[in-house]
């Protein structure tokens, strides 16, 4: 080959090679742009009700072209869901979504990650003393009024009931407990049996404890779950002692297992929230912050909704 005819080939294969090397470089996953990761951490990852707060996340996260990260202790223990925290603040997430199990216990680890550009939310329950950016999910001291007005709409403003919580520290439990007692309170021919008792949002707990109150009060008429374990945790109970229709029971929260319950009249109704709302806002709202664009209030209520038997066909849940 004379030295011409090397010169000419070189001229054509050098910018073809460098072109392949571009284009090898961009295939190889660790030259790839690095997508960023925004997280929501649950109270806990084992009940049905997240399903929808994470799927309304993962359409957030492919609108917004970022890797949605759901994560969160496997029971309601605030000190697994705060190391959890403190791991995605080391990983350098970029923004984290937090339902509290206990408002006060998160503030430092809020403070942390705000004071190292992570931006923080909380969804589902709020930690109003700490210095997250907004709160998004129900205005829960609303809904837990619609609760009492439901409970005492179905047992006819009469009778002894109970309330099934889930853990007394949750402060949206606790404001769900709250309304819904100040809505009893025009009712005086309905009486609380006891002290508000704690299923830790175990419905085979909740189950048991419903089981002993229908024996231990025999006069009881109602049940009121505040959590979503705690209705269908008590319908099993209700049903188990032949008394249904006998024992009303209004729960909290849309679950398949509590819409099988409606279905057979054994709980009369449930307040439904709106996770996938509270999922989708969430991611929304911490990446926009991310772009310098602060929410423009503190408070994002995603609101409820009555189901029963009559509007169960019609109130099915639609994610996308």
């Amino acid at each position: 080959m004379t030295v011409a005819r090397v010169r000419r080939a070189w001229r054509v294969s050098i910018p073809l090679l460098c072109g392949i090397l571009i284009l090898v470089s961009f295939l190889m996953p660790g030259c790839r742009k690095k997508k960023e990761t925004y997280a929501l951490v649950p109270k806990s990852i084992g009940q049905i009700y997240w399903e929808g707060c994470r799927r309304g996340m993962e359409k957030a996260a492919k609108e917004e072209g970022i890797k949605g990260y759901f994560t969160g202790p496997a029971t309601t223990d605030i000190a697994k869901q705060i190391d959890i925290i403190e791991n995605l603040i080391v990983q350098g997430v970029k923004g984290i979504g937090i339902s509290p199990n206990d408002p006060t216990a998160v503030k430092d680890v809020i403070a942390r990650a705000m004071k190292q550009g992570i931006p923080v939310v909380t969804f589902d329950s709020d930690s109003p003393e700490s210095n997250r950016m907004a709160y998004i999910g129900t205005d829960n001291e609303a809904a837990g009024r619609v609760a009492g007005e439901t409970l005492a709409k179905f047992m006819g403003g009469k009778g002894e009931f109970v309330i099934l919580t889930g853990g007394l520290g949750a402060h949206n439990l606790n404001l769900r407990i709250k309304g819904f007692r100040e809505a009893i309170k025009n009712f005086p021919e309905m009486k609380e049996a006891t002290d508000e008792q704690p299923d830790d949002d175990d419905s085979e707990k909740a189950t048991a404890i419903a089981e002993n109150l229908l024996i231990s009060h025999p006069n009881l008429a109602g049940f009121f779950g505040v959590s979503a374990p705690g209705a269908p945790g008590a319908a099993r109970a209700v049903k188990d002692a032949n008394k249904v229709g006998k024992v009303i029971v209004v729960g909290f929260d849309d679950t398949p297992e509590c819409r099988g319950y409606i279905k057979e009249g054994v709980i009369q109704a449930t307040v439904a929230q709106r996770p996938f709302d509270m999922g989708y806002r969430a991611i929304k709202v911490l990446v926009e912050a991310n772009k310098g664009n602060k929410p423009k209030t503190k408070i994002i209520d995603t609101g409820v909704l009555v189901i029963t038997k009559d509007n169960l066909k019609e109130t099915e849940q639609k994610y996308d």
